[in-house]
């Protein structure tokens, strides 16, 4: 067991506010393990040294928090996520960059930790966290790692979320100035399509669902009247496609 004093020498560290910032930093680095051993009933005990990481002026202590958020909010429980973690990660995801690509490694695994309620305050950011400068190819690291989470990160949310949302974010990114983001977002298009129409049955969907997938369908064939650039990721749309209609 971890008595109060061993809590409270813990706690000192995590409010060590010297130069280097290394006991701090070191005690965000344990925190998912001390949260693990002592368990969800404790963490009102944790709560306050939580806090305190999360505000600590040394952006090197909030990446290793916003990194392993997803970690903590495994044990903590739907409640606490939604109290304390949800607003978190609203906070660290309008970090520095740093911070923001140590929270943005994990957006899938986090999202599905966290109940479904909380989850649509974050669709917001999604399309900011793909945003980039159509003069230069900046920020090319986040918007490949939110790029390569797509298709779990479909499953996660209704599917009139996906079209509003996922589906403008996976077709800006076929139109990326980065080569592999255009590839790997065209290889996403199929994954879409079933987390929007389940097995892709014409036959068994409902009339809303058809429609659905109709107006996602017209916007991929957009790409086959475009440049010759945007007739190659036509193709490994239709390929992606492809595949998931004989996997079903």
């Amino acid at each position: 067991a971890v008595n109060a004093d061993l809590l409270m020498q813990y706690r000192s560290m995590a409010q060590n506010d010297d130069d280097s910032g290394q006991d701090a930093e070191a005690c965000a680095y344990t925190f998912p393990a001390v949260v693990l051993t002592l368990g969800e009933p404790r963490w009102p005990d944790l709560q306050d040294i939580f806090y305190t990481l999360l505000n600590c002026p040394m952006w090197k202590v909030r990446r290793q928090l916003a990194g392993t958020l997803h970690e903590i909010a495994k044990v903590v429980g739907p409640d606490h996520c939604q109290i304390d973690l949800t607003p978190a990660a609203e906070f660290l995801l309008q970090d520095n960059p740093e911070v923001k690509i140590a929270i943005v490694g994990h957006l899938a695994d986090l999202m599905a930790v966290f109940p479904a309620p909380c989850r649509p305050v974050f669709l917001e950011y999604f399309p900011l966290l793909v945003a980039q400068d159509k003069s230069s190819c900046s920020n090319w690291r986040l918007r490949y790692i939110v790029t390569t989470q797509l298709s779990e990160l479909f499953t996660q949310f209704a599917p009139a979320d996906v079209e509003e949302i996922f589906l403008p974010i996976v077709l800006h990114l076929c139109r990326d100035p980065v080569a592999t983001m255009r590839s790997v977002a065209a290889s996403k298009v199929g994954d879409l399509l079933v987390a929007l129409g389940g097995e892709l049955d014409i036959a068994r969907m409902d009339e809303s669902t058809r429609e659905m997938i109709g107006r996602v369908v017209k916007r991929v064939k957009e790409f086959s009247l475009d440049t010759y650039q945007a007739k190659q990721y036509f193709v490994t749309m239709c390929s992606s496609l492809a595949n998931k209609v004989s996997s079903s």
